[in-house]
């Protein structure tokens, strides 16, 4: 094998991984930002229950009884 075609195959291989890595960065870059949209739900989530939960400690604080029709069951 000459060494034009030792090139030829060298390069040949190298084109044929930075194919892969590129396959591979797009599909990583896809689960970043899918994990991205998922935090920022949670943390939306998060804000709100952390203000239910403040609510919830004033509201037991000034012995302020919530009406009944708005609380869960026990079994839930």
């Amino acid at each position: 094998m000459s060494e034009i075609e030792q090139l030829q195959d060298q390069l040949i291989d190298l084109q044929t991984r930075v194919s892969y890595q590129d396959d591979t960065l797009a599909q990583l870059n896809d689960v970043i930002t899918e994990q991205d949209s998922i935090i920022r739900i949670m943390q939306k989530q998060m804000i709100a229950l952390a203000k239910k939960h403040d609510e919830m400690n004033y509201s037991a604080e000034q012995g302020s009884v919530g009406n009944p029709a708005d609380e869960r069951p026990p079994h839930y």
